[in-house]
């Protein structure tokens, strides 16, 4: 009596069907990594999948300006460092703060201190007075919102360092120290860390 057996498809197809399989695995991985993150390492929501039917905005060119110049503020990194499109929305640069040092991310106070920076700045119109450039193509400046001096807010709320090894500015000075005696922000700790302690410890780490 005959029996009804599955056919069993043959090895060559079972092989081609993993292939095909895997190699859609690594097309979805490697589309996925490359998605989000931009030239300073961060990833965030500007770099999500638009929304279907949305076009993904092309990213401006960044510049490292040498003279005095005016901005909305895009984006805030972390508690020192901003990204600034330039007046005529042409082109962008990435600012770190003069004369001042604002704890990690990853510290206590760190996201405090980034709050208190786009609560000040986000979206704002800013003019920015270059002093430097750093190794990383940043500029390094001092940033006005107005004749608000923005570093000079941040000592005052307690939620950044006077950066002395690299500015002298006597104001700075005082506001950290007027910061201090308040125990405003990161002086509330007993013994805060300076964030340059804390990135040279954690590079002995790696």
């Amino acid at each position: 009596m005959a029996t009804n057996r599955r056919a069993t498809p043959p090895a060559s197809s079972q092989t081609s069907a993993v292939t095909r399989l895997a190699l859609v695995v690594v097309v979805a991985f490697a589309l996925g990594a490359a998605a989000g993150c931009d030239d300073d390492g961060g990833c965030d929501r500007g770099g999500e999948r638009p929304a279907r039917g949305r076009k993904r905005r092309k990213r401006l060119p960044r510049v490292v300006p040498t003279q005095p110049f005016s901005g909305r503020v895009t984006r805030v990194s972390d508690g020192d460092t901003i990204w600034v499109t330039l007046a005529g929305g042409r082109k962008r640069a990435k600012i770190r703060l003069y004369g001042i040092d604002a704890p990690e991310r990853s510290m206590p106070f760190g996201a405090a201190s980034r709050r208190e920076l786009r609560a000040l700045v986000m979206t704002r119109e800013v003019r920015v007075v270059p002093v430097a450039r750093d190794r990383y193509r940043r500029v390094v400046g001092k940033v006005f919102r107005g004749e608000r001096d923005v570093g000079a807010a941040l000592l005052s709320a307690g939620l950044a360092w006077h950066y002395k090894r690299y500015d002298k500015n006597p104001a700075y000075g005082r506001l950290e120290r007027d910061a201090r005696a308040a125990k405003r922000g990161l002086w509330s700790q007993t013994t805060p860390m300076a964030p340059w302690t804390f990135r040279r410890q954690r590079r002995r780490k790696r």
